[in-house]
């Protein structure tokens, strides 16, 4: 029987959260998709980027990080923080369909 690892995926990211303690950044985490906000001088931004690398490289982890951004999509979000505004996102081909919730199917067949 296949199960998700989800217990497992759940601990490694609060481990990876508390690796980032010493960092003065905010850091959240959701599944694959993570988040960290400050405002330092563009060095500092330099500097935050590489001890996060670290902290991943230790455990032979790789993370995209993109630096000094002031408009990002993260989840189904876009952040304007020149505005300090936000609104919905959407990727292009993604399609949304909706189900009933009386629907009587098993979750996976809906996908």
């Amino acid at each position: 029987m296949e199960s998700y690892d989800g217990a497992e995926t759940c601990e490694l990211g609060l481990f990876s959260l508390s690796q980032l303690k010493e960092i003065d950044a905010n850091v959240g985490l959701y599944r694959d998709d993570g988040l960290a906000a400050c405002r330092p001088t563009l060095r500092q931004a330099d500097n935050t980027k590489k001890r996060i690398c670290e902290v991943f490289q230790n455990y032979s982890l790789k993370i995209p990080i993109e630096a000094n951004k002031e408009i990002f999509n993260f989840l189904d979000v876009t952040l304007d923080l020149r505005y300090d505004s936000h609104k919905p996102y959407k990727k292009l081909n993604d399609n949304v369909s909706y189900i009933h919730k009386l629907m009587q199917q098993p979750y996976s067949c809906c996908n």
